[in-house]
């Protein structure tokens, strides 16, 4: 998918990026937030109740913007490829699973990020089995049946993408995992809000991504000073993500 070109331009203009200083090993934080402009109309569910399962509509979460602040939630931030330096905090996955709850006849939560060799586990709350399913592209992995006990499993190499899951029994089940071999990601919150930590110093390529458009910026270039960094809000017409 295309991303904005006047996103870009009017970042790169806001945002001056210059070269790290020789010989500076800093570590610093990157802040922003993802902006919708515009109307944003009020969305269907994804599927009706349906007695068993789900026993309440399923709320559409493709498109979930803060009233108030036009923030949008569930921007996937991350850098387009490993650093060559990875803060010491931070260079082993958390022993912590990734968990992905199956409940109502969905998928909680919608968005996540996985790192390479973290175990996921997936536990089935509903009363009845699903059978999700994803789409790697790096790797090779079945789709599983999930009962009543919890399933994990683990991916041995970063996707290129984001990697989508549904179920094959309930269609309208959708949820994204965001699998890299680093740590510097980031879901943005309710109010459209993300922040990177200790992220070495130096020049780097930020990926925005949602799954109305896919790219908001695929190779967004910033420079990482130690300490706080904040970049300007990312503007998006809501009409971009209306195009489906």
């Amino acid at each position: 998918m295309n991303r904005t070109p006047g996103i870009f331009l009017w970042l790169a203009l806001a945002f001056a990026i210059g070269e790290p200083v020789a010989g500076e090993e800093g570590w610093g934080s990157l802040q922003g937030q993802v902006v919708v402009i515009g109307n944003v109309p009020q969305l269907g569910p994804a599927a009706p109740a349906n007695g068993l399962c789900p026993s309440v509509d399923v709320p559409n979460e493709s498109l979930v913007v803060d009233a108030e602040s036009g923030g949008l939630r569930n921007v996937a931030v991350y850098l387009r490829k490993a650093p060559a330096r990875i803060h010491p905090e931070l260079q082993t996955p958390t022993e912590r699973p990734a968990q992905m709850l199956l409940q109502n006849c969905r998928f909680i939560p919608r968005m996540q990020i996985v790192r390479t060799g973290q175990t996921i586990e997936l536990t089935n709350e509903d009363p009845l089995d699903h059978s999700p399913r994803w789409y790697p592209f790096a790797n090779s992995l079945p789709a599983y049946s999930i009962p009543a006990k919890p399933q994990t499993f683990e991916f041995a190499k970063a996707e290129r993408i984001p990697l989508k899951l549904t179920c094959d029994l309930h269609p309208y089940m959708t949820a994204w995992w965001i699998l890299l071999d680093h740590p510097y990601a980031a879901i943005t919150d309710a109010q459209g809000r993300f922040r990177l930590e200790n992220l070495p110093s130096g020049q780097h390529e930020l990926v925005l991504w949602h799954e109305r458009k896919g790219y908001l910026n695929k190779n967004l270039r910033v420079q990482v000073e130690p300490g706080d960094n904040a970049l300007p809000s990312v503007r998006i017409p809501v009409a971009e993500l209306l195009e489906q």
